[in-house]
């Protein structure tokens, strides 16, 4: 992170070969970078210029950053699913972070959770099925929770008859 800019560099566990992976140069941040299970992409959040943050994938080879995701809501931390084709993350749509899941062959995106609280992408559970996250549901409480990436938002619209809205039309005299 240099001058309000961030870029990628791979190193090898002995400290050589240090390579510049990403090469930005405009404000641009990235945060929560995380390896494919095959080491060919990096999943990650990038915030440009615009300062809209979503979910990017960073070729290995080739340093290329491809936006696979484009919301105004801030989204994050992502979570590799172990066959690679499709990533868990957070997003702020709807305004409280909650998960979402992308299928990476259409883009195609499902809300996993629809809480007030918020939810937190932290990881696969090793041999596991299930997303592993954090929610806070107190100020001085942190819990762990597992979430199916295959589950969808139960949650309605929330409607109240008219005999109980009818104050909301009224205006006073004049």
């Amino acid at each position: 992170h240099t001058n309000s800019v961030t870029n990628l560099f791979l190193i090898n566990p002995d400290g050589t070969d240090l390579r510049q992976l990403t090469h930005f140069q405009d404000n641009t941040q990235i945060v929560s970078p995380r390896f494919s299970p095959d080491g060919h992409k990096i999943a990650c959040a990038i915030s440009g210029p615009d300062g809209n943050m979503n979910l990017a994938l960073v070729d290995v080879a080739t340093g290329m950053a491809e936006r696979i995701t484009n919301n105004p809501e801030v989204e994050y931390l992502p979570v590799w699913h172990p066959d690679g084709k499709r990533i868990t993350f957070t997003s702020h749509a709807g305004y409280t972070p909650n998960l979402h899941t992308i299928t990476l062959k259409d883009n195609s995106v499902v809300q996993n959770t629809d809480v007030g609280e918020a939810v937190w992408s932290v990881q696969w559970t090793p041999g596991g099925n299930s997303v592993m996250a954090s929610t806070m549901n107190t100020v001085d409480s942190v819990r762990v929770v597992l979430v199916d990436p295959d589950r969808t938002i139960t949650t309605e619209e929330f409607r109240i008859r008219a005999p109980f809205t009818a104050w909301l039309q009224q205006h006073p005299e004049q």
